[in-house]
C-alpha cells in the first residue's frame, strides 16, 4: 500500500515513498482526491526502465528499476492530463457488487450483486490450507493463459478507462468525434475551423493538441477546398472525418 499523494503532481516527497516500491511487484494506492496526478511519472513508473529517485536528506539521485504493477482504487475518478501515451497503458475496473452485513444462511435475502460480508476473511489467508486452494483456483487460468492464449484482455476495461481520458480531456473527444490525425504535414484545417467545430475556445484546443504531437503553425495556407487562400493558423497533419467538410463563410 503506497500514500495516496505520491503521484500527485508536484509532490514534494514523493521520491521517498516511490523508493519503497524497489523490488514490489504490486503497488496499491487508494482514495484519490481531486489533486491531478502526474501523468509523466505514471508512464515512467509503469515503462519497465530505471526512474532517478533522491532519498530524503542527500543530494544525490538514486537510479532505481521499477517493475511493479500500479494500481489505484478509489471512489473519485483520478484526474490528470491525458495524452496518447497514457490513454494506451491505462485499463478502468468499475467494482460493482457490494458486500454487507447478514447472518449466515440468509444470503438468499440479498439483492442482486450484493454478498455476505465475512469479518474474518484476510485472517484466514493465514493458514496455508486456505492459500493452498485461493492458488490453486487461479493455477487453472494461468495455465489456459500459458498453453492455450485463451485469455485475453477484456475489451471493457479498456474502453471504461477511454471514458475516463474523456472525461479529463473534454477536448480531445471532441476532437476525435469530428478529425482524423494522419500526421502529414500537407493535411491542413484553419485553426478558427477546429474551434467552431469542437464548441471551445483556441486557449483551450491549441495546448490540449499539442500535448498529443498535433502541430500548429500559424503562417501556412489551409488545406485544398479552403476559401480563405492567404496565409493564416493551421493545425497540421490533421483531416475532417468524412466528405464534403465546408469551411465556414467569414
Amino acid at each position: 500500500m503506497l500514500y495516496r499523494r505520491a503521484f500527485q503532481k508536484n509532490y514534494y516527497h514523493r521520491d521517498k515513498f516511490l523508493l519503497k516500491c524497489k523490488g514490489k511487484r504490486f503497488i496499491v494506492v487508494e482514495e484519490l482526491d481531486e489533486d491531478k496526478l502526474d501523468t509523466a511519472l505514471i508512464k515512467e513508473f509503469v515503462s519497465g526502465g530505471n526512474v532517478s529517485l533522491v532519498r530524503i536528506h542527500q543530494a544525490e539521485a538514486e537510479s532505481v528499476r521499477l517493475i511493479g504493477k500500479l494500481n489505484f482504487i478509489s471512489n473519485m475518478q483520478p484526474v490528470f492530463d491525458v495524452d496518447e501515451g497514457i490513454r494506451r497503458r491505462g485499463l478502468t475496473c468499475l467494482y460493482k457488487n457490494k458486500f454487507v452485513e447478514v447472518p449466515e444462511g440468509q444470503e438468499a435475502s440479498l439483492k442482486p450483486r450484493h454478498h455476505r460480508k465475512v469479518k474474518d476473511y484476510v485472517s484466514r489467508f493465514d493458514y496455508i490450507q486456505v492459500r493452498t486452494t485461493f492458488f490453486a483456483m487461479l493455477a487453472q487460468y494461468a495455465k489456459r493463459y500459458y498453453e492455450q492464449k485463451t485469455l485475453g484482455l477484456v475489451p471493457e476495461l479498456r474502453d471504461q478507462f477511454k471514458v475516463v481520458c474523456d472525461d479529463n480531456a473534454p477536448v480531445l473527444a471532441a476532437f476525435e468525434e469530428h478529425f482524423v490525425i494522419t500526421r502529414d504535414d500537407n493535411d491542413r484545417v484553419y485553426s478558427k475551423e477546429v474551434a467552431r467545430i469542437l464548441n471551445f475556445e483556441l486557449t483551450d484546443i491549441k495546448p490540449a493538441l499539442l500535448q498529443i504531437g498535433i502541430k500548429f503553425n500559424r503562417n501556412v495556407r489551409p488545406g485544398k477546398g479552403s476559401p480563405f487562400p492567404q496565409k493564416r493558423g493551421c493545425f497540421l497533419g490533421i483531416q475532417h472525418k468524412g466528405v464534403g467538410e465546408e469551411y465556414p463563410s467569414e
